[in-house]
């Protein structure tokens, strides 16, 4: 998960800049943990995604802007690289929220698709 997370935020982010990486992040991963909360034996979707979703997406623009923070005459570029970082999480948010909604929608007729009928090995 933590790679799909990384990779669509890279590619995001490369084509729309930062905000859109996170949101387009934050999509990404929902989908991904509603995938692989389908494969028997893995982790609940919320105990998958929450960790990747702090720890990929906004901690390398927030450490950015702690390291400026703490250089002489560097306060405006830290100050620019937090805010920049504070609108990733929300936009993380509202991608996260986007992607359950329409997860949630969907998985009901997921669901109500008839199984076809389990074979008995008899031919008959």
């Amino acid at each position: 998960m933590a790679y799909t997370t990384f990779t669509v935020q890279f590619f995001a982010t490369d084509l729309g800049g930062p905000i859109l990486g996170g949101f387009a992040a934050g999509v990404a991963t929902i989908i991904a943990a509603g995938l692989f909360d389908r494969v028997p034996g893995a982790l609940p979707s919320y105990a998958g995604f929450v960790p990747v979703l702090w720890l990929v997406v906004p901690g390398a623009l927030g450490l950015q802007g702690a390291v400026e923070l703490g250089e002489p005459g560097g306060h405006l570029e830290a100050v620019t690289e937090i805010g920049i970082a504070t609108m990733v999480i929300v936009a993380l948010a509202v991608g996260i929220l986007s992607a359950t909604l329409a997860f949630d929608t969907v998985r009901p007729t997921l669901r109500a698709r008839p199984r076809p009928p389990a074979r008995t090995g008899q031919s008959g």
